[in-house]
């Protein structure tokens, strides 16, 4: 959704902003609940980095024309942000 929508909803009106702005909050809370780190701000600050990660990849994954450049964007996302986030 926030790949999706993000640049659409950078042009909307207040009320669809806000929406975006809190489900946003909600998945960073989620986020930070089970990613690696020894404080709650550490946590946060992964968590924001991941999510910029994740969805920059797939905006990224989406607009080039090769296969296997999409797949190594993607790839390189779930390394980063996947298990090595947290696990």
């Amino acid at each position: 959704m926030f790949a999706a929508l993000g640049g659409e909803t950078a042009r909307a009106t207040a009320p669809v902003r806000h929406a975006f702005t809190e489900g946003l909050r909600e998945r960073l809370t989620a986020l930070t609940r089970v990613v690696k780190g020894r404080t709650e701000a550490r946590r946060r600050e992964r968590a924001v980095a991941a999510m910029c990660g994740m969805v920059g990849a797939i905006v990224l994954a989406r607009a080039v024309d090769d296969k296997r450049l999409s797949d190594e964007i993607l790839r390189g996302a779930r390394v980063e942000f996947g298990d090595g986030l947290m696990g």
